[in-house]
């Protein structure tokens, strides 16, 4: 479809459980396909109130649909679908259907609205977008694409051959591999058989692992080795014993026993066995982890992966930090946890990066002498100019994303909720903004798994990337306590559910 081509009429639907999204956004996207004539948004609207009022001054049908739990999202993806699919029969003359969401469970209504002749685009963000969705629609692209640049950008496919590449460094990311030319391909093809350079736009494999350092987590961030290799798979910086794990070492003073590819896509499968099983903050014994495991992978051969028997499995995967092995009782490894949960929720903490980001932020915030166009986009415009020779926009985005869950920003108006193209102020001292930053990050992982004593030089690690603040943690999450955000029992840190 051409962009010239404006005689269409076009749908536009928000699964706002899905995403959250700034409406006048999509909308300037959307017009790119013709006039919007239908616009709905899906979500539970008495939780998500602070949403209304900018969703209803683009005249968009607010469809309440009342959430019991945080993970009862099904009702949405039936209700739009079934609306979506009376509109086919009711609507003939609505040729483009525009879906904001990333959920994979959309794919058989695009399949069959494409059936029907329909033209299928989907906006989604870059952390929760299903590949096969972004491979089915007639158009993607990625939501923070459209946010950075507040302008629609050319209607191509390119933004699904990067999702290509976020998938395909993910995988590698997380075998704990460097990733090469070889392995990138490979995985690649594995997951598009038809993927080319030429439709990629990129020039060579130089250019393709660029492109992927600047679309995912602690890559994109600009950090890199002294050699100017890739970092390791941990999303935090490396410090007092903690080795690259890369090159197969450990913490401490012994020597790790070194794990390969193969061993570390066998992993993995106790990765997808614990994700299957709801075992991910849960200890399970040993011989039950053997009997899930003989049940699931009936047909495994440990040879295949280098690795001799199920006991030499389990202890590669200590050795991999992504499990931990108590007595007889065996789990994911706090540290684990922590890197999974902040890695669903889009986040990513690097406290070197932190600190640059937020105090070019704070030196551009102060000497920004027009309020009309103080806005969260020239702010991390602004910053991005400043700092485009260490770290990525998307690394810059994501510190700013962070920062408006922070509370610190409001409008000119008083009004608590912003988005990125209108005019903002501060609405504390300065000087506060990292700590209140820092409090947000201790939160967030006090939410993905609760947190003792033992593991405060760890979390100490994440936020500061020194392991020694320890007293400093205690001072913020007493913060927390008397915010009731967090409580503490047993001495355990927990998150408190609203």
């Amino acid at each position: 479809m051409a962009m010239e081509e404006r005689n269409s009429q076009v749908a536009v639907f928000f699964d706002y459980d899905n995403q959250k999204v700034d409406p006048r956004i999509i909308f300037d996207y959307s017009d790119n396909f013709g006039w919007v004539v239908k616009k709905r948004a899906y979500g539970d609207w008495v939780r998500d109130a602070l949403y209304r009022p900018e969703m209803s001054s683009y005249s968009v049908e607010l469809i309440d649909r009342p959430r019991f739990n945080l993970s009862d999202k099904q009702g949405n993806d039936i209700t739009i679908t079934v609306d979506a699919m009376e509109v086919i029969f009711t609507r003939p003359n609505i040729n483009v259907f525009v879906f904001v969401t990333g959920d994979a469970d959309f794919i058989p209504l695009v399949l069959k609205l494409k059936e029907y002749g329909k033209f299928v685009v989907v906006i989604a963000s870059k952390n929760n977008t299903s590949l096969l969705l972004a491979k089915a629609c007639d158009r993607f692209t990625f939501y923070e694409n459209l946010v950075k640049s507040e302008e629609p950008p050319p209607l191509d496919h390119r933004d699904y051959y990067m999702l290509l590449a976020r998938k395909a460094y993910g995988v590698i990311k997380n075998r704990g591999i460097k990733p090469t030319m070889d392995n990138m391909m490979a995985t690649i093809k594995h997951f598009d058989p038809s993927f080319k350079f030429e439709k990629s736009d990129f020039k060579s494999a130089e250019s393709l692992i660029r492109a992927i350092e600047t679309t995912w987590g602690q890559a994109e961030m600009g950090g890199q080795t002294a050699s100017g290799e890739l970092l390791n798979g941990d999303e935090h910086k490396a410090h007092d014993g903690d080795a690259d794990f890369i090159r197969g070492d450990m913490r401490g003073d012994s020597a790790g026993i070194g794990i390969n590819f193969k061993q570390a896509n066998f992993i993995n499968f106790f990765i997808q066995l614990f994700e299957k099983h709801e075992l991910s903050d849960k200890s399970a014994r040993l011989d039950r982890v053997k009997r899930l495991f003989d049940k699931s992978y009936p047909s495994i051969k440990f040879e295949k992966y280098d690795i001799r028997d199920f006991r030499h499995a389990i202890d590669l995967a200590c050795e991999s930090r992504k499990f931990c092995l108590n007595g007889n009782m065996f789990s994911y490894s706090k540290r684990y946890q922590i890197e999974r949960g902040l890695k669903r929720m889009g986040i990513y903490i690097n406290p070197s990066m932190k600190q640059s980001i937020v105090k070019n932020f704070i030196e551009v915030y102060a000497s920004f002498g027009d309020d009309k166009k103080r806005t969260l986009n020239y702010l991390a415009r602004e910053v991005y100019h400043r700092n485009k020779n260490t770290f990525s926009k998307s690394a810059i985005s994501n510190i700013f994303t962070a920062l408006k869950f922070t509370g610190v920003f409001e409008g000119m108006d008083a009004s608590s909720y912003i988005t990125y193209s209108q005019p903002m102020r501060v609405n504390c001292p300065i000087g506060e903004i990292r700590d209140k930053l820092d409090i947000l990050y201790l939160k967030r992982i006090i939410k993905i798994t609760n947190v003792r004593g033992e593991d405060l030089p760890l979390v100490s690690e994440y936020i500061f990337g020194v392991n020694n603040k320890v007293e400093q943690l205690v001072k913020m999450l007493d913060a927390l306590i008397e915010m009731k955000e967090i409580v503490k029992e047993n001495e355990e840190y927990i998150y408190k559910a609203e």
